[in-house]
């Protein structure tokens, strides 16, 4: 094993004693290196005394890819080349700039790569491939603070997983809106892009916190609702157990309760109002935790239809 610097870079190149004896290399000495593998994370390069006989996979070429799989250490996945179908395999710590506790990506996603070289897993050897880095480290270019465009993965055990750039945030579900929302799973949907602010960034340990209600203001600065007012209410999301609605142009979020459903709809059967249906009033009956910016949120009645 031979450490070599090509333009300012230091790399290895794996040969053996008997090569280095039989080409006769010394300390300083001019040799002709071809780059083989790269790891972009570790700031790893690999050399070879031979070129690439395959131009078509030559290292640091840019592919789009699509997911086959995902295990604890790999993302599979395949990509198109002159006609024929490559496999190729991601380290799950090339995958993002940080390393979330999964790799939160389903087969048939199209992602961009790089290809850094080849590698034998099993019995099968794969082109190996970088997912992460094509976009900058938000880890490292980022501060506390900072509003970042991010695409929602999905949602894990109290929020959702957030691409934010090549990194993954959480985003908890306290931090969606400045309202209480008991139904946070179906605010987004996979591939939504969402702006959130950065609460917490931690490069050593590959935090990266997230918050959306800060990108927008407090709607209850601008208007309190009292119990007892009446507001016109489109609705926002539905379920089983209560509906959503978005009170005027107030930008504030209340809940109407199942059993104050059943009240408004006696004899109709099972009514669960669709997203963008309008009631033409309810009323405030109540508001939950009126003195807590993350918990505070209005039940209302249904008045008028």
């Amino acid at each position: 094993m031979c450490l070599v610097r090509v333009n300012g870079l230091v790399g290895t190149l794996p040969v053996s004693e008997a090569q280095i004896k039989a080409m006769n290399i010394r300390s300083d000495a001019n040799i002709t290196v071809y780059v083989s593998a790269i790891r972009f994370t570790k700031r790893q390069i690999t050399f070879s005394l031979t070129p690439t006989t395959n131009n078509d996979l030559a290292v640091g070429s840019r592919v789009q890819c699509t997911v086959v799989k995902a295990t604890a250490h790999h993302v599979f996945c395949t990509f198109p080349k002159r006609g024929r179908l490559y496999d190729a395999a991601i380290r799950s710590s090339e995958f993002y700039w940080n390393r979330p506790t999964d790799v939160p990506c389903q087969p048939g996603d199209r992602i961009n790569a790089v290809i850094t070289g080849e590698e034998i897993i099993g019995k099968t050897k794969y082109t190996t491939l970088n997912a992460c880095a094509l976009t900058p480290n938000p880890l490292l270019t980022c501060e506390t603070g900072d509003t970042l465009p991010c695409t929602v993965l999905g949602t894990t055990a109290g929020g959702y997983l957030m691409r934010c750039g090549g990194a993954v945030g959480f985003l908890h579900c306290s931090e969606i809106m400045w309202q209480y929302c008991d139904q946070w799973h179906g605010v987004w949907k996979r591939g939504e892009k969402v702006s959130c602010r950065i609460l917490h960034l931690s490069p050593a340990e590959g935090g990266l916190l997230l918050g959306h209600r800060q990108t927008v203001g407090d709607p209850f600065l601008k208007h309190t609702p009292g119990v007892g007012s009446g507001y016109p209410a489109t609705v926002r999301r539905s379920s089983d157990e209560s509906v959503v609605v978005l009170l005027g142009d107030t930008g504030i979020e209340a809940t109407i309760s199942k059993a104050d459903m059943k009240l408004f709809f006696t004899g109709v059967g099972q009514f669960i109002p669709q997203p963008g249906a309008t009631i033409s009033e309810v009323t405030v009956v109540r508001i939950e935790n009126p003195g807590d910016p993350k918990r505070r949120h209005p039940f209302v009645r249904v008045t008028l239809l």
